[in-house]
């Protein structure tokens, strides 16, 4: 009985648009009768006990979780992970805890992340692309701007391309950690009210905030409100690549736009790096690819991994320049024994 009584009760909530997820668990005021945080803490809990039971319910006699994807697994083009959801392993938290949400994450989530590691004898090798989305964003936008806070600008003299957006909000309360939290979820559509939860501002103000970001960074207004609408209205958007992706609505265009950006990048940077790895005779395996993200197990020494990583984050350059992009491409990586060494 309480189980239909739940479905139900979820079923109505997700009628009104409502999620429960730790991004609005974490918005707990803290002021909060206590019962509540202890109830967002056991969620939190739960979820992650959940996980753990998952993985190792996938986990075969060798010890290893062969996960499953589909190499375009969304209408963006991204890859889509599931036996587990490999691109949703949480990440070790940083910074201060603020909530009851904060506390499991500082708690847990960096020891669930070293979880997943390489045998004896191998290291794990992490290389990731480097602000991909902005860098996407950057080209699509013809923004001379953003590309030089993006390439050349540094966070000690407050020109890096966070402090660009902070600055560009029109608040002097907003932090560069806040406008770094706003771009990410501006890019994926986050109506008024999530950003006024972000920027800790009103309705009236989050909208103002938003107006006076578009209006201040270099070929946003115009993407959009001209050409973003044209796009939804023609139904398609034409990829880095050539290929014609198609656009289920107006609020999901821009998202999926960066998101496809970062996709084929990835795919063609990949093609690159696996040839030349295979050619150079270096024993890897690609053990995980969430998203702008490669995990590969080498089997060898460090002066290999080391090499290998070289030849990825060269792979991710080269690929910006066979796109023709206006933002130069870059990569970083990190070698280790386990996931929470290498992201």
């Amino acid at each position: 009985m309480t189980e239909n009584k739940n479905a139900d009760r979820g079923k109505k909530f997700a009628k009104y648009g409502w999620t429960l997820s730790e991004a609005n668990l974490s918005t707990l005021p803290e002021k909060a009768p206590q019962g509540g945080k202890r109830l967002t803490e056991w969620l939190t809990l739960e979820g992650r006990r959940s996980s753990l039971v998952e993985w190792l319910g996938h986990c075969g006699d060798d010890l290893r979780i062969h996960g499953r994807f589909q190499g375009i697994g969304a209408w963006t083009g991204r890859m889509a992970h599931r036996a587990p959801n490999q691109a949703n392993i949480p990440s070790e938290f940083h910074g201060k805890p603020k909530s009851a949400v904060d506390e499991v994450k500082d708690k847990y989530d960096g020891q669930f992340r070293a979880l997943w590691s390489v045998p004896e004898g191998s290291y794990l090798v992490g290389t990731d692309a480097e602000g991909i989305q902005l860098r996407v964003l950057s080209h699509i936008m013809g923004s001379e701007e953003y590309v030089h806070a993006i390439v050349s600008g540094k966070k000690e003299d407050e020109t890096d391309i966070h402090n660009l957006n902070r600055k560009a909000l029109g608040m002097s309360h907003v932090t560069r950690d806040m406008a770094k939290t706003f771009i990410y979820a501006f890019l994926l559509g986050a109506g008024t009210g999530k950003i006024g939860q972000i920027l800790k501002v009103n309705m009236r103000e989050a909208g103002q905030a938003v107006e006076n970001f578009l209006e201040s960074i270099q070929g946003l207004s115009n993407l959009k409100k001209n050409v973003i609408p044209h796009i939804a209205a023609r139904g398609w958007f034409k990829g880095l690549d050539g290929r014609k992706v198609k656009v289920p609505s107006e609020h999901k265009t821009l998202a999926g736009m960066l998101q496809n950006g970062e996709s084929v990048i990835m795919k063609h940077a990949a093609l690159q790096w696996v040839k030349e790895a295979k050619q150079k005779g270096i024993d890897f395996k690609l053990v995980t690819w969430p998203h702008d993200e490669w995990q590969t197990e080498v089997c060898g020494n460090y002066a290999t991994a080391e090499e290998l990583g070289t030849m990825q984050r060269q792979s991710i350059v080269d690929t910006g320049v066979k796109f023709n992009m206006d933002c130069p491409l870059a990569g970083s990586t990190d070698i280790g024994k386990n996931w929470r060494d290498t992201h």
